[in-house]
């Protein structure tokens, strides 16, 4: 049983149906490398797991390309699994590939690797809303939790995931491997109702400038609905919420 949440369970404590069994039966990676790997970042590296995150932090800085990239070799072929983007006192780490578990652990370790002792992190991840398990919930309210380890600065910027929610995927392993090490570490996820990149389901990232490691770096905030008109990063065909 998990004892904190976003805990990676090791297969040994879950039952297996015959999905789990299919799924462990698929190639995946298990060695991860980052090319042309950058100086270990100090002060803030922020890892974004799916596409919305990656999307709304490349809102946050300009003309910057990416400087490396994390391939993993799957089937004698090297597969890209992100990008990484470096400013002046900043590192982002984007991760739009779908993940097995078992890369969970391993990726997010060579992810990790990419900073020096002393360095924050940042998680940014999405959900369905559909996942959210809430007694009641008001109307419209824009549905963004956390959950930090003991070693991150204390902070009311963002509410609490709340019992009986639970996390997996990459940013999940990469918070628990945190609370092992104690690193300091801070996960946001943003619940939405589609995945669909514009000013509403982007929105909810704006809460990490409540942080104090985001104020103090050289990324800025962005008006996310005049950000996405002039990067012409999303064209949607019928959205209203560009």
């Amino acid at each position: 049983m998990a004892s904190f949440f976003g805990e990676v369970l090791p297969p040994r404590s879950r039952i297996l149906d015959d999905e789990d069994l299919d799924a462990m039966e698929e190639g995946f990676c298990e060695e991860f490398k980052v090319t042309s790997p950058p100086e270990l970042e100090k002060n803030l590296l922020i890892v974004c797991e799916g596409s919305l995150p990656g999307v709304y932090t490349q809102l946050c800085f300009n003309n910057i390309q990416a400087c490396g990239e994390i391939l993993g070799k799957s089937s004698d072929k090297e597969v890209s699994f992100g990008k990484i983007f470096r400013g002046s006192n900043w590192t982002v780490v984007t991760c739009e590939h779908d993940l097995k578990q078992q890369e969970f652990l391993n990726l997010g370790n060579t992810i990790l690797g990419l900073m020096d002792k002393g360095c924050q992190i940042i998680c940014l991840t999405a959900r369905h809303i559909s996942e959210f398990r809430v007694e009641e919930m008001i109307e419209d309210e824009s549905v963004v939790r956390c959950l930090s380890s003991k070693s991150f600065p204390a902070t009311d910027a963002v509410k609490r995931l709340e019992i009986p929610n639970l996390l997996t995927g990459l940013s999940a392993a990469i918070l628990s491997i945190a609370i092992v090490k104690g690193l300091p570490c801070f996960l946001l996820v943003n619940y939405v109702d589609l995945f669909t990149p514009d000013s509403m389901t982007l929105q909810g990232y704006q809460s990490i400038f409540k942080l104090k490691c985001l104020q103090e770096s050289s990324l800025e905030k962005p008006n996310v609905s005049e950000a996405l008109k002039s990067r012409q990063l999303f064209r949607p065909s019928n959205n209203l919420y560009i």
